[in-house]
């Protein structure tokens, strides 16, 4: 029986839509259903892999309207990807096409929040609080972060400042516009950028 989803907000429905646009691509086929982790014989994954997810699992919760917004689609979504790259090993099939497919997702779902967060409270009035000498700073540390680190920058302004992030239709690189950050999000990312970098730095020396 075929579910009825005019109900749904229209921030669910564009998460919906997201969500049938990554299941329909060949690549996501092992991710369309729970792990059969018996009829594979792969008696270890319940216990590495504490909250199983996948996208068929999703679709069916936004259609039942067990999630709240798209934060809360999100979070599973990413799950799919986070579990996919626990349990398998680091350039293997299945781990690659993980991190490729959590790749799109994050290029694309940004749109979604920033779409449905520009009418929000996140608007106009908390833009200008940060300086533009933080701005400049945080700009500086950015490029000196690693690609897996500047993905949990991704996600922080995307939980906290979705605004500021623009995915242009056609690009396939996501911008991050720093004037549209606020104050105290910007100053938790300039703590990250230099805890990150400080670590970094330490391990060069060890080496030596």
């Amino acid at each position: 029986m075929a579910t009825n989803t005019n109900d749904l907000s229209d921030e669910l429905k564009e998460c919906l839509n997201l969500l049938k646009e990554i299941m329909s691509r060949n690549e996501a086929e092992p991710f369309l259903q729970p792990v059969d982790w018996e009829a594979l014989n792969l008696p270890d994954y319940p216990l590495i892999i504490k909250n199983p997810m996948d996208l068929g699992t999703i679709k069916s919760n936004i259609e039942c309207k067990k999630y709240d917004d798209a934060y809360d689609f999100a979070e599973d979504v990413r799950l799919v990807w986070k579990n996919a790259k626990t349990y398998n090993t680091p350039g293997s099939p299945i781990y690659n096409t993980a991190e490729s497919l959590s790749g799109l997702f994050e290029r694309k779902f940004p749109t979604i929040r920033k779409k449905f967060s520009a009418r929000s409270k996140y608007g106009q009035q908390q833009i200008n609080e940060s300086s533009q000498e933080d701005r400049m700073k945080f700009a500086k540390l950015i490029k000196q972060i690693t690609s897996d680190q500047l993905g949990q920058v991704v996600e922080i302004i995307d939980k906290k400042s979705p605004q500021a992030l623009n995915d242009s239709e056609g690009e396939e690189d996501l911008e991050i516009e720093v004037y549209f950050i606020n104050n105290d999000t910007l100053q938790e990312l300039i703590g990250f950028c230099e805890k990150c970098i400080k670590k970094a730095n330490k391990t060069k020396k060890t080496k030596k």
